[in-house]
This record gives structure tokens, C-alpha cells and sequence, in this order.
């Protein structure tokens, strides 16, 4: 091998080991991005909108259907308030704060809670005779 032919292989290999330090640089100076802890805090959100629509309240009606029934008589909306805002007490964090809201036809029903700003929006759809309701839970962090 000749004196130049070495000089080169040690010169690629120079640059092939400070291309590899400045990858593993880049990898730790730019740090990571983890966007778990939103996924599962919109997981957790959906899952406890849906398990709520499905838990039973007053006089063996589910949430769900004392919801819908809200929509056709505000005067049902009082015992639906009552089952809601226990279950959204006892469940959520003590650092969270929430916003319950039911819309029809771009008409609010009912909205409970304080969470204002960001924060991480549940959404599940509910429908009777030709009505759809949307039911939206968006919990915030204090």
C-alpha cells in the first residue's frame, strides 16, 4: 500500500469517527419529546367520558339517557347535574380541574366546571328520535 493510500484511510477514518460523535451529540443535546404524557391523559379523558355515559344515576337511568332526556326537558337536567358532577368529583385528580358541556344543534344544555385555557378535550356523540347530542369532557391541570 502505498503512502497516500494510508494517509487517506486515516483521514476517512477521522472524519467517519467525528461524524458519529456529532450524531450521538445531536442526540443528546436536542433532548427528547415526549408526547406520552398527552396520549394518555386523552386515553384517560375518553375512556372516563364513555365509562360515565354508560354509569347508571338516579331511578336506573344511565347518563347517557338522562342526558338525552335533558335535551327534550330542562327540567331533567337537574338530576343529571347532580349524577355528573359527583362522578367527575370523585374521579378526577386533585390538581385538575374540569369542563363538562352538552351541545345540540350548536345549542348549549348544560356545562359544568371551571377549566379554562388548554387542557386535553374528551368527546363522545349521543343520538334519540332524529336529535344528536355532543357531550365534550376537557381537563385541565392547575
Amino acid at each position: 500500500m502505498k503512502k497516500g493510500q494510508t494517509e487517506a484511510i486515516g483521514l476517512m477514518a477521522i472524519v467517519v469517527l467525528i461524524l458519529v460523535i456529532g450524531v450521538i451529540f445531536l442526540k443528546f443535546s436536542l433532548g427528547k419529546t415526549d408526547l406520552k404524557p398527552d396520549l394518555r391523559l386523552n386515553i384517560e379523558n375518553t375512556n372516563l367520558l364513555r365509562a360515565m355515559m354508560k354509569t347508571t344515576i338516579n331511578e336506573d337511568k344511565q347518563v347517557s339517557e338522562a342526558l338525552l332526556d335533558c335535551n327534550f326537558d330542562s327540567a331533567q337536567c337537574d338530576p343529571a347535574k347532580t349524577g355528573i358532577k359527583g362522578i367527575l368529583d370523585s374521579v378526577l385528580k386533585k390538581n385538575e380541574t374540569y369542563k363538562f358541556t352538552v351541545t345540540a344543534d350548536n345549542r348549549e344544555i348544560m356545562s359544568l366546571g371551571t377549566c379554562e385555557g388548554p387542557g386535553i378535550v374528551a368527546s363522545h356523540q349521543l343520538s334519540k328520535e332524529g336529535t344528536f347530542l355532543e357531550a365534550k369532557l376537557k381537563a385541565c391541570n392547575e
